[in-house]
C-alpha cells in the first residue's frame, strides 16, 4: 500500500505544480497586483509557491523512487 500512496501523491503533486506554473504564467502575462494599497504583483508570492511545490514534489519523487527501490531488493521501508 506504500508503494501505490507515494505513487498517487507524486502525481498528484506533479498535476499540482503544473497548475502552479500556469497560474504564474497568467499573472505574469496579464500583470495581475492585489487589491490593496501597494499593488504587490501577484507572481511574487506564487514563485515562492510555485518554488516550494517544486521542492515538495522533487521530494515525493525521491521518496517514490526509494520506495520502489525498497520493494524491489527486498528491503525493510517505512
Amino acid at each position: 500500500i506504500t508503494c501505490v500512496a507515494t505513487g498517487v501523491t507524486t502525481i498528484f503533486m506533479g498535476y499540482l505544480w503544473w497548475y502552479l506554473l500556469k497560474m504564474v504564467k497568467g499573472a505574469i502575462r496579464y500583470q495581475s497586483t492585489s487589491g490593496t494599497l501597494t499593488n504587490t504583483p501577484l507572481w511574487i508570492p506564487q514563485t515562492l509557491m510555485l518554488i516550494g511545490a517544486a521542492c515538495f514534489f522533487l521530494q515525493l519523487v525521491a521518496t517514490t523512487l526509494k520506495t520502489y527501490r525498497a520493494i524491489e531488493t527486498g528491503e525493510e521501508f517505512i
